[in-house]
């Protein structure tokens, strides 16, 4: 039994260690090379370096800077931006240390989150044979959230098998099948680039993938609310 746990510890401390090992600024997975950024939207991008610290963001011709709470975390917003195919670097600095990320465009950004049917594979759908040598779109980047893991309240880490990908007949056999056909159509329709984020987990109920603020403005749902509020009443007043 000890050596069980300790391999647990090991493995829970390897999932969650961020993207920059030892450097002063550490970064989630989903926040790396070749991530699409939501355009026409204010873009949040967070982080965590040493507490106090200051952080600048340079991206698209624009600036943005933050300050590093007592934690170490901080987070910051890029001003709303227009779509764009071209990869482009994102720097990121806090005192001597830069982070400098690459081939980051400017689209569409999607969850593809729920149950079973969202967890199924491109490679277990029907027409997998005809549509996999099709399926080769540099500008649809797939990320994938690794961990079937619960957390009472949101998790900034976000582990992943791996970074950004872009779709290729390779790539893309691992990921949402129903995510890669809405992600594919959406891209050839608008002709913007699309971000994909797959969370999924077969065989989950539906409640825990929605905020808790949906459960109580449903008097339904009210025993719902009520089990939240008892679990966790500063996690749900933030969502409020």
């Amino acid at each position: 039994m000890k050596l069980k746990r300790s391999l647990f510890a090991l493995l829970l401390i390897v999932s969650l260690m961020p993207q920059i090992g030892m450097a002063k600024i550490d970064l989630p997975y989903v926040i790396s090379n070749g991530m699409v950024l939501q355009r026409d939207a204010k873009v949040a991008l967070w982080g965590w370096t040493e507490a106090g610290a200051a952080v600048k963001v340079d991206f698209g011709g624009q600036s943005a800077t933050a300050k590093a709470d007592d934690d170490g975390k901080w987070m910051l917003y890029l001003k709303p931006m227009k779509d764009s195919a071209q990869g482009r670097q994102m720097t990121i600095r806090t005192g001597a240390d830069t982070v400098t990320l690459s081939d980051i465009l400017v689209g569409e950004v999607w969850l593809c989150s729920g149950q079973s049917n969202m967890e199924w594979r491109f490679s277990q759908s029907a027409s997998a044979k005809t549509a996999g040598p099709k399926a080769d779109h540099p500008n649809l980047r797939l990320f994938h959230v690794a961990q079937h893991a619960t957390s009472g309240t949101p998790n900034t880490r976000l582990a992943s098998k791996v970074s950004w990908q872009k779709c290729t007949p390779a790539s893309v056999q691992a990921f949402t099948g129903v995510g890669y056909f809405f992600g594919s159509k959406l891209h050839a329709d608008l002709d913007v680039p699309v971000g994909l984020i797959e969370s999924a987990w077969g065989g989950t109920r539906i409640e825990p993938w929605t905020p808790p603020v949906g459960f109580r403005k449903v008097p339904e749902l009210s025993n719902i609310s009520k089990m939240i509020e008892d679990a966790d009443e500063k996690y749900l007043d933030g969502m409020i």
